[in-house]
Formats: structure tokens, sequence, C-alpha cells
């Protein structure tokens, strides 16, 4: 009985065991992963291009197996950034350090106290403990991998002029031993990412190997067809594969997404007994490559902007009274890919309140200020908030839009804010 499945996969990270190409990719992470001093990687590339599918496939067990990796000598953890919910160096390394004590081969008795330790809800988690840990790690011949996706995440919730986190991170993979390596996976290249940090001494990314997935090239998407169609009861003769090529160009989730439709056009011809000549197969292509311009011209469309939307930081300025209905702003800004920020979210244990406001207020795009009748009358960091917001759209264009009032309730605007609409 025929198999009417369609093997090609769409939208989802590829499952390892159905993994294709990357050869020269997957050799560069797990031969710098294996040298006596293992380097640390950061991936980048575009929307879809298969950051995740990687990671995953290094995760999954079979090339650790095939590069001779031992599990008694490399622990791998795989950790989504966006999964790390709420975001704060405490959770970030809570969460990292749950997940390795779960993959951890045999973990002896001074690791668990270690990390009994480091785990302690009642306490912050110190740099001093993670280098004793990591340290202990490489004592015990040992390496922990970390594949950290969506790196943009982290970075988000960094402060660009004091990067503590980044330090830190930077320190623990640089250590005399070492016991943790990174394999970061971002759209953009670390440099491109960390553009408005300052660092004391090295920057960041210097102590990465840096990789950009491309497209595939030719074999390799020939590779992925002949795989996926192995078993079915149907064959893409070579006319079909340079037209899925060359409509994809190579990328893997539009090589994936032509496949499918590919596949499904021929089965449908099977199922209804076509007698499918030269002609047929002509118009099922024409059919499917104005399908897959117009997909794309439509995502591609939809992501510019998304993409703009999440280059877009608005800073909130609300009374402390009106915080209840300024969160449903920042949770719908959020919604629609936006980045607000408001210092109930965005501040974090520790650091110093009003030198984070005032930068946060000079680095974001627009500046909404919620008015009521508990603003307006306000005197404080309010009225404060408000007059830098001023002092900087003085120094912007005049077509520029910045500041935006937004009326809570039925209050009086200031005069400094009447004309702006």
């Amino acid at each position: 009985m025929p198999d009417y499945r369609n093997p090609f996969i769409v939208g989802s990270p590829v499952p390892p065991g159905l993994f294709i190409g990357r050869r020269r990719e997957v050799e560069v992470i797990l031969d710098r992963l294996v040298s006596p001093a293992p380097v640390s990687i950061a991936i980048s590339g575009k929307r879809r291009i298969g950051r995740t599918s990687l990671l995953h496939y290094i995760y999954g067990g079979r090339v650790a197996q095939r590069w001779g990796l031992r599990p008694e000598e490399f622990t791998f953890v795989l950790i989504d950034s966006y999964t790390i919910v709420p975001f704060t160096p405490d959770s970030f390394w809570r969460h990292i350090l749950r997940s390795l004590v779960q993959q951890i081969y045999k973990p002896d008795r001074h690791f668990e106290s270690l990390l009994d330790t480091l785990l302690d809800k009642g306490k912050k988690i110190e740099s001093f403990e993670l280098n004793t840990l990591f340290d202990h790690i490489a004592q015990e011949g040992k390496l922990a991998v970390l594949l950290l996706d969506t790196f943009e995440h982290v970075v988000e919730h960094v402060n660009p002029d004091n990067p503590e986190l980044l330090y830190l991170l930077r320190a623990l993979i640089n250590r005399p031993i070492r016991g943790l390596a990174l394999v970061l996976a971002s759209r953009e290249p670390l440099n491109a990412l960390l553009r408005d940090f300052r660092f004391s001494g090295s920057p960041f990314p210097t102590g990465f190997a840096s990789l950009s997935l491309d497209p595939f090239s030719r074999p390799e998407a020939a590779e992925l067809m002949d795989v996926y169609t192995h078993g079915t009861d149907v064959r893409f003769t070579e006319q079909d594969r340079e037209f899925a090529y060359e409509i994809s160009k190579g990328h893997p989730y539009w090589l994936q997404k032509t496949c499918f439709k590919l596949f499904q056009r021929r089965m449908e011809n099977m199922t209804w007994r076509k007698a499918v000549d030269e002609t047929d197969l002509s118009e099922i292509d024409k059919g499917i490559a104005e399908e897959m311009q117009a997909e794309r011209e439509a995502r591609a469309t939809s992501e510019e902007r998304k993409d703009e939307r999440e280059n877009y930081q608005i800073f909130l300025c609300y009374a402390r009274e009106d915080e209840g209905k300024v969160k449903k702003f920042y949770q719908e800004l959020s919604d629609a890919g936006f980045k607000p920020w408001m210092d109930t979210e965005d501040i974090h244990g520790g650091q110093r309140w009003q030198s984070i406001i005032r930068q946060a207020i000079r680095r974001s795009d627009f500046f909404l200020v919620c008015l009521s009748a508990n603003s307006v009358r306000k005197r404080g960091m309010v009225q404060r908030e408000m007059k830098q917001a001023l002092d900087l759209w003085q120094e912007k264009l005049e077509d520029d839009i910045y500041l935006i009032p937004v009326r809570l309730d039925d209050c009086e605007v200031p005069e400094s804010l009447r004309e702006f609409q």
C-alpha cells in the first residue's frame, strides 16, 4: 500500500536523525571542543537557516558518538534562552545548573555538594562558587558544553555599560583549566549583537570562534531530498531537484517547504491515477513556484516589520498608582513584538535604579508618558523622567516622533506636552 505521509518538515527544528548537511560546521564545532584548551563557538545566521536544528543535532548524542565524545567526559546542556522566565542573572544560572545536574555523568559527592550550595534558594549565586564548580568539573576530566539558543534574549537583559553576566561567562570559559564551553546561537554575529556594549578589557566576542550558517549547497540539498523521499512512493527527478533548489536558493526552510509542496503534488497525481506528462509537470511546477514566491514575499515583509519592531525600545513613564494599567500596555507592546521598558519589569536586584532609568531613557527610541490625575500632580521621579525626555527631544529632528503622551483618564495635559499629539 502506498505511503502517503509527507516526509518533509516545515516550521519545526529537524530531529537529529533527519539532520542533513552542515558537515563542515559540525567539524569546526567539535574540533574546537575536543582541543586541549576548548574554544567556545558563536553561531550566527538568518531566520530559519537552521541554527536550532544544528544545536539539537549536536545535543542529540549521535554526533558525539561518531566523534568519540564519551558521556563521562562531555556533558551537553541545551537551553533556549526564551524558556528562562523571568530572566535575571540568578534565574539564568539556576536554570543552567538544574539542567546540568540532570545531564552530567555519575556526579560525585563534592559536585553534588557544590550544586546544593549554589541552588540554595535563600542565597544569591556567587561567581566564586561558579568558578569552584566548573574548576571541579575540569579537574574530574570533564567538560560541560552549554548550547545556548536565541542568545539575543540574554543580551536584551544585560546592562550595556556594565555587562556583569557577560564578564562572568567570559571568565568561566577562559579559566586555566576549562570546565565550561559555550556554543551560542543568534541571528547576528556576536560583534554586531554587542555593538553598543562597553567592555573593560577584552570584548566578550574575542573569546569565541565565529561560525556563520549559509544556505545549503546543491549536493547538500540533493542529499536532503534523497534521504527524505527514501522509503516513499515518490522519487524526485533531477529536474525536481534543480527546480526545488532554484526556488529555495538552498535556504533550508524554503527547501523543505518547496519539497513539501512538490511531494504533495506528486502524491496527488499518483492518488488520482493521472497520467502525468511533461506538460502536467510544468503546470504543477509553475503553480508551486508562484505559491512559494508569494509566500516568501509575504513572509519577508512580515519579518522585516518584526525586525523593525524588535529594534524599537519604548520607555514607559508612569505614576506608581497606575502600575496595573501600564503593565497591560507593557504586555500588549511586548506581544506585538516591540521592546517595552518598565522599571518594575526591567530593573533587577542589586542594580542602581536611578542610573539604570537614565540609561534606559537615553537608549529608548520612543518615550511613552502615561498621563493621569496621579502623574500630572505628582512631584518626583515622573517629572524628572519627563524633563530628561524633553531635553532629548530637543536634540532630535523636527519630524522625528519620540515623545508620545497617552491619557489614562480625563486628566489635564501638562503645558509642556500640549504640542505633542
